[in-house]
């Protein structure tokens, strides 16, 4: 009788142990299965590469219009609009200072184009402009430049950054003087900004 209890005890724990070797067996597979083992002599390798290209500089963003407030026909004076949203942005390989300029055509008569109010009369004020960092851009870097109408492309900013960033002008005030010999119609005209590098 005790032999049996003793040979029963034995198959018992046998019997344990192999059913724990059994779990641990499978919990190995498992775990192989699902890690990412590299075998040495089954992998290969391969080379990821990117290349960023140098970016251009350029001004985008800008209103696509800009109104000046009215006058009644026959008066003398002088009228405002702000010239909002100028992002000048730069990202050349070897950025450096630049300059912005603009330049109206004159503002044509809508329904008389024999009606013109001259570029002469409109002038640009730099100095009015909010300037904004939009990345990475020191602000102090970009100055005004004098009032100036718009008959000729004159600067109105110049930046003496040396770095990839981008900067942004609001507000940029415009005037624009008529006398009262101007018939009532609207008048519109082409005004042209552009940023060159300094040479």
């Amino acid at each position: 009788m005790k032999n049996k209890t003793l040979l029963h005890k034995v198959k018992e724990n046998v019997t344990h142990k192999l059913q724990a070797g059994l779990v641990l067996l499978v919990a190995v597979i498992m775990i192989f299965n699902t890690s990412n083992f590299v075998v040495a002599d089954n992998n290969d390798s391969t080379v990821l590469n990117m290349v960023v290209n140098a970016g251009v500089l350029e001004i985008v963003n800008l209103d696509a219009t800009a109104t000046f407030n009215s006058l009644d026909a026959g008066d003398n004076g002088t009228v405002n609009t702000l010239l909002e949203n100028g992002i000048i942005r730069d990202y050349r390989e070897s950025p450096a200072e630049y300059t912005v300029y603009a330049y109206s055509a004159a503002l044509a008569g809508q329904t008389d184009s024999n009606y013109e109010i001259p570029n002469t009369a409109i002038t640009v004020h730099p100095d009015t402009a909010t300037i904004v960092n939009v990345d990475q851009y020191d602000t102090n870097s970009f100055g005004a430049l004098a009032d100036h109408n718009l008959s000729v492309n004159s600067g109105m900013f110049n930046s003496t950054y040396n770095a990839v960033g981008a900067v942004a002008f609001n507000e940029l005030q415009l005037n624009l003087y008529i006398d009262g010999s101007y018939p009532a119609q609207e008048y519109s005209g082409t005004m042209v900004v552009s940023v060159i590098a300094d040479s």
